[in-house]
């Protein structure tokens, strides 16, 4: 079974719990002979899709604001718009993603912590089946 799981970072871009149990799972799941997709967030622009351990991670650019993870951080001034537009629809990161999603085809779609990909994600997903 081919598996996506969307978070918002992914190795080597750890910064807590979160990106450490995404790539447990992922790491698992190809361990018990499955097909691990990764998409995540990264600080450079554009997409790449390095291959740890059997899992593919592809890791789309920030676009929207400094890169706010390990000290970056989101300027006070900022976070109303950053949080408003990641709420309703992150043109970049959806779009990116959506790509990946229908080149990919997986059997199934993990989101985990989607901060940078908004929850239109999860209509993009639905959308492409």
């Amino acid at each position: 079974m081919k598996i996506c799981i969307i978070n918002t970072l992914y190795y080597p871009n750890i910064v807590g719990g979160a990106e450490r149990s995404v790539q447990f799972l992922a790491e698992a799941l190809v361990q018990k002979g499955h097909q691990a997709i990764v998409i995540s967030l990264a600080p450079q622009h554009g997409t790449r899709s390095p291959e740890h351990n059997g899992v593919r991670a592809y890791t789309i650019g920030h676009r929207l604001i400094p890169w706010p993870f390990r000290g970056g951080g989101i300027p006070w001034f900022v976070k109303p718009y950053y949080f408003a537009l990641d709420s309703f629809y992150n043109p970049f990161t959806c779009r990116a993603a959506g790509k990946i999603v229908a080149r990919e085809q997986p059997d199934v779609v993990h989101s985990n912590n989607i901060f940078g990909f908004s929850p239109r994600i999860w209509s993009l997903v639905k959308t492409l089946g």
